[in-house]
């Protein structure tokens, strides 16, 4: 990964990346919060496995989904490792040699509409969780066909995670008992608040971030943690019954 972790760990720096994932990522859902830092700190302390879950996003524009995604893209896993797209083609079309040797996908939705989203949901529910197969020789590693114009297809071994922006109301279907979609509703209570933004680009500019940010997420202890145990939202259980039959919604 791109970030080298440092020797000691600036709280200094951390804790406004921590207090943006808890206040506006998880709306103030400490319980959430704890499980998103894992899910991360899983990403970077098991390189070769899969977590098997997505993280979905969902508010109004311009209020803070992006800004760390951008910034563990560019400082902490590095591009290389990290792809960042509107386009779903890139990920579920014929031609997906994008995703070869990704850690993390960040799908961005809000030039789709919520119509081509559901076409693909059974597509993207292969890619977060693909049936773990015998042949592979490391376990928890998914297999995912990829093609490149002009290039055989080729099965390659998947570690990616998946995390999903959306500014639709119903951005993706999901199952009764579903285990593939963390469902966060991103708070907005840091919107057009231009102080709040500068400063916390400031923090994230800092030279010392990267480092500092990789070694606490190196440091926390995940031995327990199991990304399929995961915390049920509001937002989820909403999801849940929207996309029930219609007839079901009133059993």
């Amino acid at each position: 990964f791109k970030a080298k972790p440092a020797n000691q760990i600036n709280q200094n720096l951390v804790r406004p990346i921590i207090h943006h994932i808890h206040e506006v990522w998880c709306a103030g859902d400490k319980q959430l919060t704890a499980y998103i830092i894992n899910w991360l700190a899983f990403l970077v302390q098991k390189p070769d496995k899969k977590p098997g879950t997505a993280i979905l996003m969902r508010s109004p524009p311009r209020c803070g989904k992006n800004i760390l995604t951008d910034f563990i893209e560019e400082c902490i896993l590095g591009r290389e490792n990290f792809l960042s797209t509107t386009r779903l083609e890139d990920v579920m079309g014929r031609f997906n040699g994008a995703i070869c040797a990704k850690k993390l996908i960040v799908l961005n939705e809000c030039d789709m509409t919520g119509s081509e989203w559901h076409g693909a949901n059974n597509r993207l529910k292969g890619l977060i969780t693909e049936p773990y197969t015998t042949t592979c020789p490391v376990p928890m590693i998914t297999l995912t066909t990829v093609e490149e114009k002009g290039i055989d297809i080729k099965v390659i071994d998947d570690f990616a995670g998946y995390m999903i922006c959306s500014n639709h109301a119903m951005p993706i279907r999901i199952e009764l008992g579903d285990e593939r979609y963390v469902a966060l509703d991103v708070s907005d209570k840091y919107k057009g608040n231009r102080n709040y933004f500068n400063s916390l680009v400031r923090i994230l500019e800092d030279n010392d971030t990267a480092s500092s940010f990789m070694a606490y997420l190196l440091s926390q202890d995940i031995t327990s943690f199991n990304p399929r145990d995961q915390p049920n939202t509001q937002m989820k259980q909403e999801l849940t019954e929207a996309s029930m039959p219609n007839p079901h919604r009133f059993i």
